[in-house]
């Protein structure tokens, strides 16, 4: 992810989430708002509860990479934050891979 495509700052993240337009499954939580702009951004949310430090980076590397992977699915002028549910620690990439792309074709 560029930088530009990156929430990173607090009150953004909270307008995001209490806009209250949010798609869910057993691994991910996904809420979305419009905005004007001409490409999506992204925000990354793990739990402390989730785990130590390196296995919440590692899990977050892992969810930018499929981001990545699959932007072209998203809408272009919309901001998304990525909530990571502690029912992904024992998930391979595969199968986070796989419950990823099921979430995202029903955010169109």
């Amino acid at each position: 992810m560029k930088r530009r495509e990156m929430v990173k700052e607090n009150q953004d993240f909270q307008e995001i989430i209490h806009n209250h337009r949010f798609l869910t499954n057993e691994c991910f939580t996904i809420y979305q708002k419009s905005y004007s702009q001409s490409y999506p951004q992204f925000g990354i949310a793990v739990k402390k509860s989730f785990g130590h430090a390196v296995s919440r980076n590692k899990i977050k590397r892992q969810v930018r990479s499929l981001v990545d992977k699959y932007k072209k699915l998203f809408k272009n002028d919309t901001k998304y934050i990525i909530m990571i549910k502690n029912s992904c620690k024992n998930k391979n990439f595969s199968e986070l891979e796989n419950c990823f792309t099921r979430l995202i074709k029903e955010t169109k």
